[in-house]
């Protein structure tokens, strides 16, 4: 699979739970704005990220896309704000 013009193909990265004052907050629990991802493929108008970098982007930007029964996600290089 391959990303074309300024999009991604980038796989969620599963967010660790952490203990805030004794309590486990959960993916579900921790209501943060942004979701962590690695880029899978990048396409050809986009210069600034490359594949296996990690990023940062708007958790309602994008849509999922499914090929071999394995969930990816397909965002703009517009959605991305932070490059780890």
């Amino acid at each position: 699979m391959k990303a074309i013009n300024e999009f991604l193909i980038i796989k969620i990265l599963k967010d660790e739970t952490t203990s805030v004052g004794g309590l486990e907050l959960t993916e579900t629990t921790n209501d943060t704005r942004y979701k962590r991802a690695t880029i899978l493929s990048v396409g050809d108008k986009v210069q600034v990220v490359k594949e296996s970098d990690i990023v940062q982007f708007d958790k309602h930007s994008g849509f999922p896309i499914s090929i071999k029964n394995t969930l990816y996600h397909v965002i703009s290089i517009r959605d991305v704000v932070i490059i780890e």
